[in-house]
């Protein structure tokens, strides 16, 4: 026999009932009469087939059942509670979406391309913060955002914008103080500079373009793709670094690539958004024009 369901009415008159140990005092908080608040309970106790109140000296008791019976719907009156809030949020903030980006990717992939989607999208602002990525709560906070790693996040729906292609780069004005870099040999002679993320990445680079043995390279980590590429600006060393994130200086002349090499890792840059939110009209629209630049650009 299946189980009936009791009214979130019938919980709610419950729950505070319970709490103040008062009819009166519940029915006061929710605005009903004292009349319709017994009546809630009484149609809970019918349902259960249990007594959930006693009525002592001095008011009501709950009974045994009845206490456990509140620490069991206590959790699931707070998420309801909760659901709706999230719900009149979006609802409030429906013209608005709130994206999470990290701060390489907002200034050299971002930033350049917005105003193309606000002019589009006039009616939808989106309001992008570009910070680091340790929050494991994101999307409680955030319609969206954009993630550096494999592109496979539980619950969540992503979709590959850029970063998994890096390539070799250094100013004009470092290649022409050193003597020419004829062969990758010659890439051992200057300092390295590789993003943390990928700590094995100019070893495997050498690796591949036949580089063994001789005097070990220097080879310095940054954890900040704009350290990388500021360093390689100023002619303090050859930049293993995201394709994507340089295309403006190698556009400008500031920066070059050295040798044919591209190194496709594992990781890049990822829209995320929530599996239960994949048909959100303001989310598919702002989804749908990062995938369209995505792939104006390349999809590097």
């Amino acid at each position: 026999m299946r189980a009936q369901i009791p009214s979130t009415q019938a919980l709610t008159a419950f729950e505070a009932v319970a709490r103040c140990l008062n009819i009166t005092h519940a029915a006061t908080e929710l605005f009903m009469t004292p009349g319709a608040v017994s009546k809630q309970v009484q149609s809970l106790e019918d349902i259960l087939g249990i007594a959930l109140f006693t009525r002592g000296q001095h008011g009501l008791l709950l009974t045994e059942l009845g206490q456990s019976y509140l620490a069991s719907i206590k959790p699931a009156l707070a998420t309801l509670a909760q659901a709706g809030a999230k719900a009149a949020a979006r609802q409030l903030h429906q013209d608005q979406l709130r994206v999470r980006v990290p701060p390489a990717f907002a200034e050299r992939w971002l930033l350049p391309r917005i105003t193309g989607f606000t002019r589009a999208n006039p009616d939808l602002r989106v309001q992008i913060d570009a910070s680091g990525m340790r929050d494991a709560h994101l999307l409680e906070v955030y319609d969206a955002y954009v993630r550096f790693g494999p592109g496979f996040w539980a619950g969540c729906v992503s979709d590959y914008l850029c970063g998994k292609h890096l390539v070799i780069v250094a100013s004009p004005e470092l290649l022409r103080r050193e003597p020419p870099i004829a062969g990758p040999h010659d890439l051992v002679r200057f300092t390295l500079y590789e993003h943390s993320w990928n700590p094995q990445g100019w070893i495997h680079a050498l690796g591949a373009l036949g580089v063994s043995g001789g005097s070990a390279p220097e080879i310095v980590q940054w954890d900040f793709n704009s350290v990388i590429i500021r360093g390689a600006s100023l002619g303090l060393g050859l930049a293993l670094v995201a394709k994507c994130f340089v295309t403006e200086e190698l556009e400008r002349g500031e920066l070059v690539q050295v040798l044919d090499y591209c190194q496709v890792i594992p990781y890049g840059n990822y829209l995320v958004i929530p599996e239960g939110r994949r048909d959100d009209t303001s989310l598919l629209r702002f989804r749908d024009w990062l995938r369209a630049e995505r792939d104006q650009a390349g999809g590097l």
